[in-house]
């Protein structure tokens, strides 16, 4: 069982060696970073109006959602989520978070080559798999152009921005490592 701590915002607080395990990323790559950013694109709306749910109302049970892993695959898993510390005072909730894997939801590649409209349909999943990497990458390198003309970039910042887009270009190539594994001919 994987536990997470984020503030209402999903900035991650908190993180066990069992969610990194599950994640694939070091407990230092999860924490400050928000929780949002690992949701699938197709799940993010969602997943930000359950939260916008959670903080009003209370705890939610088996909320399927699937987060990337470091490769770029989805990682499928199901969510406990409460809210701890009151909003009193002017202070942001704290939501924890169980995650289990959704093993309902994954299901092995077939070793047969797939029909034409599947692999059409891999080609678009490949196409918005990339394109959220690359578009991170673009986001950090304008903040980090914007931060640097108006004067307040610091050395830390800066650094941060640069582990960040090294990241994204991690993942891209993971992205397409795999989509080249998953495709090449058999032998």
């Amino acid at each position: 069982m994987a536990r997470l701590t984020t503030t209402g915002s999903s900035r991650v607080l908190e993180a066990d060696s069992a969610s990194a395990r599950l994640l694939g990323r070091s407990i230092a790559a999860l924490v400050q970073k928000p929780l949002a950013a690992l949701v699938d694109m197709e799940d993010r709306r969602l997943f930000r109006s359950r939260i916008a749910s959670v903080l009003r109302e209370g705890d939610v049970t088996d909320w399927h959602l699937r987060l990337s892993g470091p490769d770029g695959c989805p990682i499928p898993v199901v969510a406990t989520v409460r809210t701890s510390n009151g909003t009193n005072g002017g202070v942001e909730p704290k939501l924890v978070w169980t995650l289990l894997p959704d093993a309902r939801s994954m299901t092995p590649h077939p070793s047969s080559t797939p029909p034409r409209d599947e692999l059409a349909q891999e080609l678009a999943q490949l196409v918005h798999e990339l394109n959220q990497p690359l578009a991170a990458i673009t986001t950090f390198v304008r903040g980090t152009i914007l931060r640097l003309k108006q004067g307040n970039l610091t050395n830390a910042d800066l650094e941060a921005a640069l582990e960040a887009l090294a990241d994204q270009a991690r993942r891209a190539g993971a992205i397409v490592r795999a989509a080249g594994q998953r495709w090449e001919p058999p032998s």
